[in-house]
């Protein structure tokens, strides 16, 4: 029932897998990890290339293009250029150099991760050296076998009416079908060829949807609705007579959300497709990759922007939700900053989503900006990811030098990173399933609340709705929830539980917020701005609660080991916009430090005593920090932060 609710070295170097202390049963490696990472996709016939692999080695190295996109455009003399930057076109030579590149990470002691397109394949309006033209007159079965069948329209996504589905982004694209079994019968071919380029892994991007309504789509469609609902509730809900013959039409985009007025089958719609794009990537890449390759990486690079809606995963069942797959890319949290606006052009609630999604499986945000490298390393770093994915211009001596320089610290610190339980005295609940219900304002509630925790520097964690359960939210002292409409009975019962065991529940709704504590009535809040709201209710609960007095450019959170050691990290967004206004470069991030940052940390019973060291790779110095800890609090003051520090804190008795 649901009810509403009103409120390592080079040459020598050890696969990251010793200094995580997660273990992760779904993988072939349960303690997979990394923690430094570096994605291209060109450059890498220039001397910068080898050189900055070599000084910074990054544990993950994510290059080369393969699949569908990669042969169906690689004869095409444009295919040096945006979106692959092959090393040079041509199948069988751009193949050649990318199992040399490959060859050449290995040789550094460090994995390589290859692009793997599922979905998305270039045309143009001649069909010269496009998928058309490759697949009907250029199909290479010395490298891939035998065509799946002659007929390319059986491997494309088409509409109602049967016509080949064209979209645009830079270049004009048509789409794979994956519920053509043929489609997924060429991708297995395409994918055990990439694993004999070299690849210890693949990540798939573009995993698209675009409402596609071919025969193989509508009868997987049909399946998934008569094994979730009856005849009588198809009747009921959908006004569906006979599930056999019904003529669906779907509407449902990935990454995409139902239109204002859409149908209940449509949001059906959008789950199924979720799905059945999770069914084809574990077929193809999960179950036969790793038939060929039983250690095989895999991962997905998806889109999150500002915590969208739309993202590609938001329609998953949660026990679906990368499972078997080893990291995670999202595009999001685009700068640059606007700081008179109070925007640092962060990621930081995105990757706190991301982290509790993946039950903290490596991550990271491609930002789309070549300015601030420092700072989106120190943001994915300090939310529990593994650093920045794309634009770090290693051309360019700033950014060399500031990749380098973060990717080695990383590497001298690693007992700061094995430490990956949050410490965190709030949660505030993601609505996932209230989102996928219709109420999509939820949203923006959340994002609200998420921003003004962020800069009130409290120490909080997302937790998605449906993973709440009696020993997650017992870690926290206070749980938000932010407009949720739909919640399973059994979790509700779990907060009235976590109240009577002394915890605290804050509803916020639209115009009014109630506070939940055992043995007081409820404490209730109402204004006409929501920005009231939440200022009014949140600061009656952060009170007694862990913080760093700091401005709002600055970012924290906290990782904990039994309590006797708490490492926290901050990260510092402030910087001179007008001396940095061109945004050609890392040149241009001119960072402004903070200074004297106070810390505020509520310490375990039993201690007495503490040691307090800060480390920065801005600052190759440690510095151990005087402390003072009365009546159950702890307090020290941070000198100065440039970009990123760390303290590591540890209690004694």
């Amino acid at each position: 029932m649901k009810r509403l609710l009103n409120c390592g070295i080079i040459c020598l170097l050890v696969f990251c897998t010793n200094s995580i202390s997660k273990v992760f049963s779904d993988l072939p490696d349960p303690k997979f990890g990394f923690k430094t990472f570096f994605c291209t996709w060109g450059g890498t016939d220039s001397p910068e290339f080898k050189r900055f692999l070599t000084a910074a080695r990054p544990e993950i190295v994510q290059v080369g293009f393969y699949g569908p996109m990669f042969h169906g455009y690689a004869d095409n003399s444009k295919s040096t250029g945006y979106p692959m930057q092959l090393p040079v076109s041509g199948q069988y030579k751009a193949l050649a150099a990318q199992k040399s590149i490959n060859n050449t990470i290995h040789s550094l002691g460090l994995k390589v991760i290859g692009h793997f397109q599922m979905v998305n394949v270039i045309i143009n309006d001649t069909h010269t050296y496009d998928f058309f033209d490759f697949y009907e007159n250029h199909w290479p079965a010395d490298l891939l076998g035998q065509k799946p069948i002659s007929d390319i329209n059986q491997i494309l996504q088409r509409d109602i009416n049967g016509n080949v589905i064209i979209k645009k982004h830079y270049v004009d694209y048509v789409g794979l079908c994956l519920s053509s079994p043929y489609t997924r019968k060429m991708l297995k071919s395409m994918l055990r060829l990439a694993i004999r380029s070299g690849l210890d892994g693949v990540i798939t991007n573009y995993n698209y949807y675009w409402s596609c309504n071919c025969p193989y789509c509508q009868e997987s469609f049909r399946r998934f609705l008569a094994k979730k609902y009856s005849q009588t509730e198809l009747k009921k809900k959908f006004g569906i007579d006979d599930i056999k013959t019904y003529k669906i039409k779907i509407n449902a985009e990935i990454p995409g959300y139902p239109l204002e007025k859409a149908e209940p089958l449509d949001y059906e719609a959008m789950e199924w497709a979720a799905i059945s794009f999770k069914n084809a990537y574990d077929d193809i890449i999960i179950n036969y990759g790793r038939m060929l390759k039983p250690d095989l990486i895999v991962a997905t690079w998806n889109h999150i922007g500002n915590m969208s809606i739309t993202e590609e995963r938001m329609f998953l069942p949660k026990n679906l939700w990368g499972r078997a797959e080893n990291y995670f890319w999202y595009s999001g949290g685009y700068g640059p900053t606007d700081l008179k606006q109070k925007k640092l052009g962060d990621g930081w609630l995105d990757c706190l989503y991301i982290r509790e999604m993946s039950g903290g499986k490596p991550f990271m945000l491609g930002k789309y900006e070549a300015v601030r490298i420092k700072n989106s390393i120190a943001e994915g770093l300090a939310t529990g990811g593994s650093g920045m994915g794309l634009y770090i211009n290693i051309k360019n001596p700033d950014g060399f030098a500031g990749a380098t320089r973060y990717m080695e610290f990383v590497h001298k610190n690693r007992n700061l990173y094995s430490i990956d339980e949050p410490f965190s005295e709030i949660g505030i609940v993601f609505p996932r399933i209230s989102i996928k219900s219709g109420y999509k304002q939820c949203m923006d509630s959340f994002k609200e609340i998420g921003e003004y925790l962020a800069q009130n520097h409290v120490f909080f964690d997302v937790i998605c709705d449906e993973n709440i359960n009696s020993k997650k939210i017992s870690s926290y002292k206070v749980i938000i929830c932010p407009e949720i409409y739909v919640l399973e009975d059994k979790k509700t019962a779990l907060l009235d539980e976590f109240v009577k065991k002394g915890g605290t529940v804050c509803f916020i709704n639209k115009n009014s917020a109630s506070i939940i504590r055992k043995n007081s009535p409820p404490l209730v809040f109402e204004a006409e701005k929501n920005t009231d709201i939440i200022s009014s209710s949140i600061k009656n609960i952060i009170g007694d609660l862990s913080s760093i007095d700091a401005p709002f450019t600055i970012r924290t959170s906290a990782f904990s080991k039994n309590n006797r050691r708490i490492v926290i990290h901050i990260v510092n967004y402030n910087r001179d916009e007008e001396k940095g206004k061109k945004l050609s470069g890392p040149s241009d991030e001119f960072p402004i430090p903070e200074k004297n940052i106070k810390v505020k940390l509520i310490v375990p019973k039993s201690a007495k005593t503490a040691r307090v060291m800060l480390l920065s790779p801005d600052n190759q110095e440690k510095q151990l920090l005087p402390c003072i800890i009365h009546k159950g609090w702890m307090e020290t003051y941070i000198p100065e932060i440039l970009v990123y520090g760390v303290l590591d804190v540890s209690f004694g008795n």
